[in-house]
């Protein structure tokens, strides 16, 4: 119910707006400058928002086509509830950072966001076709046995055709 008040407040009020974009312009300024001093072989990669939806990255000062510029990857922490929440968002982040952005993929194999060995083979295999360059798993120290099995046929499914 939120959102609606806040599009209002963006809409009526342009200053707010301004600040918005300007923490942005921080935010994605200090990823360059670290990215200017850091030797060429060590690649820059910046995790994403947490936000759930991702598109609600700017609360946090994020502008993801301008920090795919200035970074050497990105990694979208894929946090929705179930495959076609997580597959919906991160076809949004792809679509927002490009074809071209080297972009990956982390998931939690665990409720609330995937409860079951199929949720997690599925999300997996419908983040393949957004080409990403990694798919990865948060936090394997909480995973039960059962999980990290979930997991495991996941992988498998990445050797096959796309």
């Amino acid at each position: 119910m939120a959102s609606p008040w806040l599009i209002a407040d963006l809409l009526a009020e342009p200053e707010l707006v301004a600040y918005h974009r300007m923490r942005c312009r921080v935010v994605t300024d200090l990823i360059q400058e670290i990215r200017e001093v850091l030797p060429r072989r060590i690649k820059l990669r910046v995790t994403l928002t947490v936000q759930r939806p991702s598109a609600g990255c700017w609360i946090e000062g994020h502008d993801l086509a301008a920090l795919a510029s200035v970074a050497d990857g990105l990694d979208s922490c894929a946090y929705q509830s179930g495959p076609t929440e997580i597959f919906e968002d991160s076809w949004d982040v792809r679509n927002r950072v490009g074809d071209e952005t080297d972009l990956s993929f982390v998931l939690r194999p665990v409720p609330p966001d995937l409860s079951c060995q199929t949720d997690v083979v599925t999300a997996v295999q419908a983040l393949r076709s957004l080409n990403p360059s990694g798919i990865a798993f948060y936090n394997y120290g909480f995973l039960r046995e059962a999980q990290l099995d979930w997991v495991q046929d996941a992988f498998a499914t990445l050797d096959g055709p796309a």
